[in-house]
């Protein structure tokens, strides 16, 4: 089976939300936002009649749009102190583009996301790693 490797790049918001406890303070909500840049390398297997396989790695960079948090028992949100501005993180991937038509395929994927760097400066160092779903439409 033919290897294709491909350069991949785009523009993701992410959202990424917890629960967390620091000593004698419980946060029911701490919610982070990003925009991230992956720069990642693309192996994809030859296309078939159904479609084609595919395994992604590379790096994620991204900074923050937002740092919100609401402590346990309160209603209101405040903004999370010591936030840190950037965030670097490995992503590792894979799928499988189904063709649809000679001009459209349509993408399901897994991705993982580990975070290098912490999102809150503080003695937890809390780092920012998920799993996405992804799901795509190339026309």
């Amino acid at each position: 089976m033919q290897k294709i490797n491909y350069f991949s790049t785009g523009l993701l918001i992410n959202t990424i939300s917890s629960k967390a406890e620091y000593a004698d303070v419980k946060y029911d909500l701490q919610r982070l936002q990003y925009v991230d840049i992956p720069l990642t390398i693309k192996l994809k297997s030859e296309e078939n009649e159904t479609g084609r396989f595919y395994g992604q790695f590379g790096f994620t960079a991204g900074f923050k749009v937002s740092g919100r948090q609401r402590l346990e028992g309160e209603t209101k949100k405040t903004s999370i102190p010591k936030d840190d501005l950037f965030r670097l993180g490995l992503q590792l991937g894979g799928g499988k583009e189904w063709k649809l038509s000679d001009n459209m395929n349509f993408m399901t994927g897994l991705s993982f996301n580990n975070g290098f760097t912490r999102a809150i400066n503080n003695s937890g160092k809390p780092k920012t790693s998920y799993v996405a779903l992804n799901l795509a439409l190339f026309f």
